[in-house]
């Protein structure tokens, strides 16, 4: 795998307008699903399609590219209240203030 090169909100954003032509899957790397995309969206169908995967796309978190790679946004994240063992490093004193008690 590797680290994610496509992002997230582009990714749902050209599904949201411009979907029903397959620009999300081919951005994502899915060549041969975004050709029919192009081919349904003749019929009609395609744009709501494509609208719908849009939206799917911001509001999950399992969409990968072509390569199996999570999108820019899909990182995995902490759970909430996490501490790793041994805590955080200390942090230095920001400019402006008192420096921390010995």
């Amino acid at each position: 795998m590797g680290p994610p090169l496509k992002d997230k909100m582009i990714a749902g954003i050209l599904g949201i307008l411009l979907g029903g032509l397959g620009v999300h899957r081919f951005y994502l790397g899915y060549i041969g699903i975004a050709q029919i995309f192009v081919s349904i969206f003749t019929f009609g169908i395609g744009a709501w399609w494509g609208v719908i995967e849009g939206i799917m796309i911001l509001v999950t978190d399992t969409w990968t590219d072509a390569e199996g790679r999570p999108l820019k946004g899909n990182e995995p994240k902490a759970p909430y209240g996490y501490q790793p063992p041994g805590g955080y490093p200390p942090q230095p004193p920001q400019q402006g203030q008192y420096p921390p008690p010995q």
